[in-house]
């Protein structure tokens, strides 16, 4: 499996080689210009086969990347890219504007997106917040593990009862931020700013997805749980109820909470009307229905009132 880390590129400049795979000349010349004046290393490329070829070529520090090339499109040079265990960050720039593409592009691994039009500042921005990840100092501590999840800070790497799970360097780092603070609860903005690097209320879906891509990836293994309303947290627990489940099969209230608190209110309701007719027992048809005595009396006194014959 490739990583960034000791990649040859990255003599290229003081921050790395960065590869930009992008058509539209103007916007790759921004881009290169924004990032060479950031420090780093520049590759352009026009096409998805060029890109695919320059990476396998200059193996880059990091790749931005356009969904919408001409011929191999960007989604098809990341998935290539993916499958010859080529775990690069990648960084897609897309002009379309709806979640379908942002969302297809996480699950083959991309670790962050922007969305055209877009800042420069920021594309640079991110950049170097997903380089600081996958390149800085792992954090001096043991393998941790919950259950038959371990993650190995030192070489980036998840197993799972012993067999490796390949994350991308986000999907790891976020997994490790959980796993070092068990119990804690974090929002989406939280994640975004801890994990990714900035704050921007307009990218916590992606928080959203990598979560979700996670627990795809892990299974039955993973200990994240979701906090409603609040964000995510990992719990030493959250396998063990799992294995229990297995052997013991959850009860319809303990699957679905919001089933459980549905047939509580109804049940409620039912006893309160128990109540209500055990109460009306021996109580007059006035009293239960003040409606129905009064319509009574209304009948009662046109009768009275009727002339006789």
């Amino acid at each position: 499996m490739h990583h960034p880390a000791d990649r040859p590129g990255e003599t290229d400049s003081a921050r790395g080689l960065v590869l930009v795979v992008e058509d539209e000349a103007a916007i790759a010349d921004i881009i290169r210009m924004n990032l060479a004046k950031a420090g780093y290393g520049v590759h352009v490329e026009h096409t998805g086969d060029g890109g695919l070829a320059a990476a396998r070529a200059h193996r880059p520090a990091a790749i931005v990347l356009d969904v919408g090339l001409p011929g191999m499109d960007g989604v098809d040079v990341c998935r290539a890219l993916r499958a010859e265990g080529d775990w690069t960050p990648v960084l897609f720039v897309t002009a379309r504007d709806d979640e379908v593409d942002r969302i297809v592009g996480l699950e083959l691994g991309a670790d962050d997106y922007v969305t055209k039009p877009f800042s420069p500042r920021e594309l640079v921005a991110r950049i170097g917040a997903v380089l600081r990840r996958t390149r800085g100092t792992p954090d001096v501590v043991k393998t941790m593990s919950i259950g038959t999840l371990s993650l190995d800070p030192v070489q980036h790497r998840t197993f799972v009862a012993g067999d490796e799970v390949a994350l991308t360097a986000t999907e790891f780092d976020l997994l490790a931020f959980l796993m070092r603070r068990p119990g804690w609860v974090f929002s989406r903005e939280q994640l975004l700013s801890e994990v990714w690097g900035y704050a921007s209320p307009a990218g916590t879906r992606t928080v959203d997805v990598h979560i979700a891509q996670v627990r795809a990836k892990l299974g039955d293994a993973s200990p994240i749980r979701t906090v409603r309303g609040v964000g995510y947290s990992v719990t030493d627990n959250a396998m063990s109820a799992r294995a229990k489940s297995q052997a013991h099969p959850a009860t319809k209230e303990q699957i679905d909470p919001e089933w459980a608190r549905a047939q509580r209110a109804v049940q409620d309701r039912v006893d309160e009307r128990s109540r209500e007719e055990q109460k009306a027992q021996s109580a007059t048809q006035e009293q239960i229905d003040p409606e129905w005595a009064r319509a009574e009396r209304a009948v009662q006194d046109r009768v009275d009132d009727a002339p006789t014959t």
